[in-house]
């Protein structure tokens, strides 16, 4: 191979697979969504450093460009989908160890949109979705959240479906409810408010 072919390949292989692990950090969900502009060139470059450090070492290992490009890509596919989440907590985990011994509030990676379903995991989530003036929107169980731009969030609800087809309650008569000590006792509450699409969502996820 050639010396142009070679630096060529070398370079799609280190920043290729560096942009493909951002990706896959994005996909797995471990990136924080609320610093994901700044972020993104900086988890970029770190994962192209580790990518160009992990190809040196196999081209050393093995002389051959091809098959240490290949080789790279697997690796760094595989040890990027399996370790991103809990690298995402170790990390986390030391800067609010870090953060609480300076007197500080815990930081966390996820967007006050997505602390009402991130850890719902397999538990059903009920939510009342209401306008800024207090008018019903819909209600029922969580089936999609939306993860896009903060200015086009939207959720698909599964209608509650009772026998007298109720409809939904007002704000004030959810409000009053959740605010009980049955209710708070028994389920995981929270309500989002987003003061740019101006609508508010009250969730509800039972507790184990």
């Amino acid at each position: 191979m050639n010396t142009f072919n070679s630096i060529l390949l070398e370079l799609l292989t280190i920043g290729g697979v560096g942009s493909l692990n951002y990706i896959l950090v994005d996909l797995v969900g471990a990136t924080d969504k609320a610093q994901v502009n700044s972020n993104r060139r900086a988890i970029s470059l770190v994962f192209t450093a580790i990518d160009m450090a992990l190809y040196t070492l196999i081209q050393q290992a093995t002389h051959k460009q091809v098959a240490s490009a290949l080789l790279t890509i697997a690796i760094s596919f595989g040890v990027t989908l399996l370790l991103a989440n809990p690298a995402q907590k170790l990390i986390y985990w030391c800067v609010n160890k870090v953060r609480l011994g300076s007197q500080k509030t815990e930081v966390e990676a996820v967007s006050p949109w997505e602390a009402t379903y991130i850890n719902a995991s397999d538990k059903p989530v009920f939510a009342y979705c209401y306008s800024f003036d207090y008018k019903p929107l819909g209600w029922g169980y969580l089936a999609y959240v939306s993860g896009d731009a903060p200015n086009n969030y939207s959720v698909n609800i599964v209608p509650a479906i009772s026998e007298n087809m109720e409809d939904q309650p007002s704000y004030t008569e959810v409000a009053e409810n959740i605010a009980t000590n049955e209710i708070q006792n028994t389920y995981d509450v929270q309500q989002h408010i987003n003061f740019k699409q101006q609508f508010i969502m009250i969730t509800l996820r039972k507790r184990s």
